[in-house]
């Protein structure tokens, strides 16, 4: 374990921060130099034990240092952070009722600490200033932490930085995936024999649908036998997952459908909903960009009958307009909640609605929004039915020169390059 007494100058500027109190303040207090205080704080010299004391009574402020809380909050924090890796949600919440009974405040030489890790699991799924403060100190502290701590601490920001945002895009990604292998890079697993690999399991996703399909696929499957052997079965699930929803933006639809309606199937799969919402919603995705559009309709009537409709029942009106009933399709989509629909679904609408009714203003109108908004996302599934609904379309028509436009932007895809236009000829 560290010696906490090598970074007081960490802790004197959060206290001084706090206190509102600036370093001309305190220079004139203590009677110490600015350049002292300001060397002292950004790691440069040590604080003195007699100094950092004598800072604390003068300014009346509590800091406790109480070795057994030390103690007691690392061994509570273990107990949290071992329970957070293997998702088990019932120790987790009674670690973190341990974790309140802690004084939660500067007195506790572990505040920042504990406070962070107390709040990560609301933090990272919520978008309140409170929750950016807690990272920004995780952060200006990361020192002070054991490898497997920082490493964890990275984790958490990654998470922080993905969620904070209402979809994906360019920037979170590239960010997240900067976060994750520093994260992975500090990390040696000797708090957390798992940590290592579950730092793995949040790069693979990101970094298969940003740079390449085929390295996010090779990552879960190394990182599902790490969790095979230490029997971690919710991990292991959800590795089946996401390595699902990368294979169906390569195109290997069957062999994901297999995988998806295994994890469905699984006798543990009740524990885990999440997982149980994430598996139905990439099922009814692999079914559709498989032209099985019968079984997926089928699919989504059994998510809405067991009052869990699926976010991917907004494809519906697609299958319908695959197997000609474009007058059901129109009807579907207008009994759609559209304060329910995300930007990407009401793009998805007007497309249809234009292509079955032939309008090809409308048709042109549609095309480069939705075009950028599924390239701004990294949204390729979506993008794949996009540019079908297009290839239907022409087709039809007989338009064979925007046709062929399509098919090579759908060649593109399958390289994992993003289309930024479609230099489709209207003549209206």
């Amino acid at each position: 374990m560290k010696n906490i007494h090598d970074y007081l100058g960490l802790y004197f500027r959060l206290l001084r921060k706090q206190a509102g109190l600036s370093l001309e303040n305190i220079s004139y207090g203590l009677s110490v130099s600015t350049s002292l205080l300001s060397d002292i704080e950004n790691q440069r010299r040590k604080m003195k034990p007699e100094l950092f004391d004598r800072f604390l009574d003068v300014y009346k402020i509590n800091f406790d240092t109480n070795d057994q809380l030390w103690f007691q909050s690392k061994e509570l924090l273990n107990h949290v952070i071992t329970s957070f890796i293997a998702l088990n949600t019932f120790e987790m919440e009674a670690v973190t009722q341990s974790l309140k009974g802690i004084k939660m405040h500067i007195k506790l030489l572990m505040a920042i600490f504990i406070g962070y890790y107390l709040n990560a699991f609301s933090a990272v799924k919520s978008r309140d200033i409170n929750s950016k403060y807690i990272f920004e100190n995780a952060l200006e502290f990361l020192e002070i932490y054991e490898a497997d701590e920082q490493g964890l601490v990275c984790l958490f920001y990654a998470l922080y930085i993905k969620r904070n945002t209402e979809l994906f895009s360019k920037y979170n990604l590239e960010d997240t995936i900067s976060w994750v292998k520093k994260g992975i890079s500090i990390s040696n697993g000797e708090l957390w024999s798992d940590l290592p690999a579950l730092l793995k399991y949040n790069l693979a996703y990101p970094l298969g649908i940003c740079t390449d399909f085929y390295q996010g696929i090779k990552l879960i499957e190394e990182v599902k036998l790490a969790f095979q052997q230490s029997c971690n079965l919710y991990r292991i699930i959800s590795c089946l997952n996401n390595e699902s929803i990368l294979l169906i933006c390569c195109g290997f639809y069957r062999p994901a459908i297999q995988k998806l309606n295994g994890i469905l199937c699984h006798t543990s799969i009740s524990a885990y909903p999440t997982i149980a919402s994430a598996a139905e919603n990439n099922l009814i995705l692999a079914y559709v960009l498989n032209n099985e559009f019968d079984q997926a309709l089928t699919q989504m009537n059994l998510s809405i009958k067991n009052s869990s409709p699926a976010a991917n029942c907004v494809l519906a009106p697609y299958c319908l307009y695959r197997l000609s009933k474009t007058k059901e399709a129109l009807q579907i989509i207008s009994k759609f909640d559209k304060d329910s629909l995300t930007k990407d679904d009401i793009y998805l609408f007007r497309l249809l609605r234009a292509v079955i009714r032939k309008d090809r203003r409308a048709i042109n109108n549609v095309i480069n929004p939705f075009l950028n908004c599924l390239c701004s996302q990294y949204n390729w599934t979506i993008l794949m039915i996009f540019l079908r609904i297009l290839c239907c379309y022409f087709e039809e028509e007989n338009d064979y020169e925007n046709l062929s436009i399509v098919l090579q932007a759908r060649l593109d895809c399958k390289e994992q390059i993003f289309p930024t236009e479609l230099p489709l000829v209207f003549r209206v």
